[in-house]
């Protein structure tokens, strides 16, 4: 039975297996989505792009048994309260 688990408890292997496979993900070390707005716009995104350590803290993901993720790639949006696009007060 798959598991659900928070992308701040994920293991090293786990970890990246995450990154390889969301691929379209908004984060500043994501070369794969930044480059093309680089080229696009002749310079940085105008979207506020967060680390790829702020994106796991913010989802959690859906694992196999074995390890693996399953083949949805279901990520489920885990709200922490401290996301870098709430206002803080």
């Amino acid at each position: 039975m798959p598991r659900l688990i928070p992308g701040t408890e994920l293991n090293p292997k786990q970890r990246q297996s995450v990154l390889d496979a969301y691929q379209y993900r908004w984060t500043v070390e994501n070369e794969a989505r930044a480059r093309p707005l680089y080229d696009k716009h002749g310079g940085p995104p105008e979207l506020e792009m967060v680390s790829d350590e702020d994106w796991l803290k913010t989802y959690s993901f859906w694992f196999n048994k074995d390890g693996r993720l399953t083949g949805s790639r279901t990520a489920e949006y885990t709200p922490t309260g401290k996301e870098p696009w709430r206002a803080t007060t």
